[in-house]
């Protein structure tokens, strides 16, 4: 510090003026000149230690000292490279490891679905017992979802939905392709906007219409700004092309493949266009309104209707809603395997530390006769703790880095090896509070 180096000259000349001073003093009292200016210098001590002791009052002298540890534990690890290799490689292979999970288990498990107040969307599946069998739990009978829209309290919206695929005949040639029938209020219910053109309303029930995911629209019409209007054939079938889904927005979540999405059209035997009876259905709650109070209102709904209108369900059954996050059915049975893994990457880190801890033990043991010099030579048991614990935290830090640069080669890996197969595979990025959650670990082990 330039202010300090001022103010140590300073201090020196005034102990230097005082020193001499007590040695007139001395000589008048009969001293020689020698004897005076020992005597002056034992009453004032130390002189360099008062000066230090100054320095800590002042201020700063504790961020000196934290770079003078670092600059000596860069210093002592060049020293022993093949030591300092083998401990970073240890810990950064077992922080990489973790850090990939964690990002996996945050993008997979915890990150909210990039839809709109997400945390509002549910799932309504149906759960029939009958004879103590059961039925899909993930579709209603198209009468069941018309009623539940009709007289429900607890939803703003409740909308259904089949995923199929067909052969889809877009301007460059025909393929198999993932094609979503919704009801008209579907998009209403995931409060997305379009892209380009509009997105299927109330008026397009009976339209033969389509919207296109954003991946559809690169992938098959070339980015094509003026794409509204065109026509493609979905199953043989002509159909105009009213909208485009922005990037951001992917349903559902599960897919990732380019997709197409035409209205639930209904014929006289209560079928759709793909002989479909029934529709997985999504609906987004009312502010306000938890997720078992909406169960109540729909349990007794449903009961009030199998009462009154049999035919809207199967009949000689016992019917059950059950509702479930959004979140929650699009990860389906991958949160116990992640879990599951997150432990066994959690083991492997601490066979990485305790490995590192044998390496620094024995690092210690060949340095106690350093150590003994240097407290020899003044240094207290805090400052040399000090020293050791900042070589420490350089060490994890360094790991940190390197296992961060491992975990981000290897989530892009499994981002483009497994994107396509398992749901949100495709959102794996690597979040800052990860990140901070990896310095944290890597100080603490």
């Amino acid at each position: 510090m330039p202010g300090w180096k001022k103010r140590r000259e300073q201090l020196l000349q005034e102990f230097e003026t005082h020193i001499e001073n007590e040695t007139r003093d001395n000589i008048d009292r009969g001293m020689s000149p020698s004897e005076a200016r020992q005597a002056a210098l034992r009453t004032f001590g130390n002189v360099p230690l008062a000066i230090e002791q100054s320095r800590e009052a002042v201020g700063g002298l504790w961020f000196e000292r934290l770079g003078q540890d670092i600059r000596y534990a860069i210093r002592s690890l060049r020293g022993v490279p093949a030591y300092s290799a083998i401990l970073v490689l240890t810990l950064a292979l077992g922080l990489g490891c973790a850090t990939t999970m964690l990002v996996i288990v945050e993008s997979v498990l915890m990150r909210p679905v990039p839809l709109p107040h997400s945390d509002q969307l549910v799932n309504i599946s149906l759960q029939e017992d009958t004879y103590g069998t059961h039925a899909d739990a993930h579709a209603l009978p198209y009468p069941l979802l018309d009623q539940l829209q009709r007289g429900n309290h607890s939803f703003s919206s409740i909308a259904g939905y089949n995923n199929t695929v067909h052969p889809v005949t877009a301007p460059d040639d025909t393929r198999i392709s993932v094609v979503t029938e919704i009801t008209p209020n579907l998009f209403q219910t995931l409060a997305v906007q379009p892209r380009l053109g509009r997105l299927i309303g109330p008026s397009d029930a009976k339209s033969p219409v389509v919207v296109v995911s954003e991946e559809f629209w690169r992938d098959r019409m070339h980015a094509d700004t003026h794409v509204i209007g065109s026509s493609i054939h979905v199953a043989s079938k002509p159909y105009t092309v009213i909208g485009v889904l922005p990037q951001a927005v992917r349903f559902p979540q599960a897919f990732s493949a380019p997709i197409v999405y035409l209205p639930i059209s209904l014929d006289s035997s209560g079928s759709d266009t793909f002989k479909n009876d029934s529709a997985s259905v999504l609906a987004r709650l009312n502010p306000g309104v938890s997720r078992q109070q909406a169960q109540a209102d729909i349990q007794s709904l449903i009961a009030h209707i199998a009462t009154t209108q049999p035919d809207a369900a199967h009949p000689g059954t016992t019917q059950h809603l059950i509702l479930r996050s959004y979140r929650d059915v699009v990860v389906g049975d991958l949160q116990k395997p992640l879990v599951a893994l997150l432990g066994g990457v959690a083991v492997l880190l601490l066979i990485a530390c305790a490995n590192a801890a044998n390496l620094q033990i024995g690092r210690a043991a060949s340095r106690m006769p350093e150590m003994n010099v240097r407290a020899a030579l003044g240094a207290s048991f805090g400052r040399l703790i000090q020293q050791l614990v900042t070589e420490s935290i350089l060490v994890s830090l360094f790991s940190a880095t390197l296992g961060g640069a491992i975990a981000y080669a290897v989530v892009q890996l499994v981002r483009r090896a497994y994107g396509q197969e398992f749901p949100r595979f495709d959102e794996l990025s690597i979040h800052p509070v990860v990140l901070v959650g990896t310095a944290l670990l890597a100080i603490l082990v």
